[in-house]
């Protein structure tokens, strides 16, 4: 914010210095009044326009989802920070509080002037509105309401050439001019080039009426001299448009020179570049950067001696001899089946999708039964008797296989709902496998850990038609010896 305020008064600051040393000098008003008003604006927005520029691409080498836990690179250090105390509340109350007494000074002089067109007598004149007033004041107009002094009309001592200077005022609507200006000074009071715009728009605004008078009445001498003798007077409505406001060595001058209409145009048209420039000179730049990624094999190295993760595994073979690890890890505080392969691993969360070793999912896609577990057609996986997460649906158009791995699947779910010592009194040596901790055992040895009240962790699953249940004593830790399975290539075959 402050860099913008400071962007915004430094091209207004430019701005009138292009307009005092290059166009005030000329009699080319009418355009003075739009330049002076759009510089405002033009200040307020040049810092805001975006120009994007390239910039040479940046490669960014980064080790994606890098997790390491060291205790050797591990020390405990404390870390004390004194919060420093935060400025930026007073400043903005004290800018807003100046703001809201300027605003409310700004707001009284409207009803001022307001209440002052209602408690006096008014009359028509040819445009505007005359109000007459009992104080001695000089004319001075707001809006369409030309004020004078009713003892003074009435009496006919004010001239015509006051009459017009005003009525320029009136029909065209320098009022509007100064109270745009005003709003804005009270918002942006800490911009003090504002005042200065201010007192050379009112400034243009007598070069425009004084020039009307001129062109009128022509006598340039005799109107002079009038001024001369009001300009002891003074106003004290600054809203208003008073007929001696900066009634300087300047203003008179300016009522006797005569510009040349070329060296007018060619200073009109040197604004184009002027701010052309200027925008470029104040606008933001952003560099569009291309941002080239290697991301580099992800490595996690963890510390087991610090680090503890509860799994549940079981280990079998393939029919090509590779040792195949499975079972269930917590990554990042949530659960995940995992399949290891010689020192190859993939983990698979709840909804089946790939996963790296921080819990991250690699692929939005849900993997295929048939690759999950080599000779395998793993479609779900269960823990403690429940569905943990299914996997894409990819095998061949066989309805009678398909009839097979669902029956299978319907008993696996059924766990829920039946206790553990029924279950395994329902199915015996030729319908399943039964492990504990690691080692096969019988169906009897199964019914008799069960009736034993021992604390038991179950796990279920199938490999290719054929049920296995592996037991273990409650919360085993990770790295429990478990002797292969040893499956038959009837089971493992497709």
């Amino acid at each position: 914010m402050i860099a913008y305020l400071l962007k915004s008064a430094t091209c207004l600051a430019l701005l009138l210095a292009f307009y005092y040393v290059v166009l005030e000098r000329e009699k080319m008003h009418n355009f003075n009044r739009f330049y002076l008003l759009g510089s405002v604006f033009f200040s307020f927005l040049a810092p805001l326009y975006v120009i994007y520029i390239d910039a040479t691409p940046i490669i960014f080498e980064a080790a994606e989802d890098t997790i390491v836990f060291s205790s050797a690179d591990m020390s405990k250090t404390m870390i004390i920070t004194e919060k420093s105390f935060d400025y930026i509340p007073i400043l903005i109350g004290f800018y807003s509080m100046i703001s809201i007494i300027l605003l409310f000074r700004f707001g009284k002089n409207l009803c001022n002037i307001i209440q002052k067109t209602r408690n006096n007598s008014k009359i028509k004149y040819q445009k505007a509105v005359l109000v007459l007033v009992d104080d001695k004041i000089l004319p001075y107009t707001f809006w369409n309401f030309i004020f004078i002094n009713k003892r003074e009309y009435k009496e006919k001592k004010i001239e015509q050439e006051l009459f017009t200077h005003e009525l320029t005022h009136v029909t065209q609507k320098h009022t509007a001019d100064i109270l745009i200006l005003e709003f804005i000074q009270c918002l942006f009071w800490i911009n003090p080039f504002i005042i200065l715009l201010k007192k050379s728009v009112q400034l243009n605004h007598e070069f425009l009426a004084d020039e009307t008078v001129i062109n009128e009445h022509k006598n340039i001498f005799q109107y002079q001299h009038l001024l001369l003798n009001k300009a002891a007077w003074n106003n004290k409505y600054y809203l208003a448009s008073n007929l001696n406001y900066s009634l300087t060595k300047k203003r008179l001058k300016m009522m006797t020179t005569q510009s040349s209409r070329t060296k007018t145009w060619i200073k009109k048209l040197a604004v184009i570049p002027l701010l052309a420039g200027f925008i470029f000179l104040f606008a933001e730049r952003v560099e569009a950067q291309k941002i080239i990624n290697i991301i580099e094999e992800e490595i996690e190295t963890i510390n087991e001696q610090n680090i503890i993760l509860e799994t549940v595994e079981e280990q079998i073979f393939s029919n090509q001899g590779e040792k195949i690890n499975t079972g269930f890890i917590d990554l990042n505080g949530k659960k995940h089946y995992f399949v290891t392969i010689d020192n190859s691993t993939k983990y698979y969360n709840r909804k089946g999708q790939l996963a790296n070793k921080a819990g991250k999912v690699v692929s939005n896609l849900k993997t295929n039964a048939s690759d999950v577990i080599p000779d395998n057609y793993i479609r779900k996986t269960y823990f403690n008797g429940k569905v943990f997460c299914e996997f894409f649906d990819d095998i061949p158009n066989n309805n009678k296989r398909k009839k097979e791995i669902k029956e299978l699947e319907e008993l696996v779910e059924s766990l829920d709902n039946i206790s553990m010592i029924n279950y395994i009194k329902k199915y015996k040596d030729n319908d399943v496998l039964y492990y504990y901790n690691g080692k096969s055992i019988k169906h009897t040895k199964a019914l008799n850990l069960i009736n034993n009240n021992r604390p038991i962790d179950m796990l279920t699953r199938y490999v290719d038609g054929k049920m296995v249940i592996n037991l273990n004593k409650e919360n085993q830790k990770k790295n429990i010896q478990i002797h292969p399975l040893k499956l038959t290539r009837k089971y493992l075959k497709k």
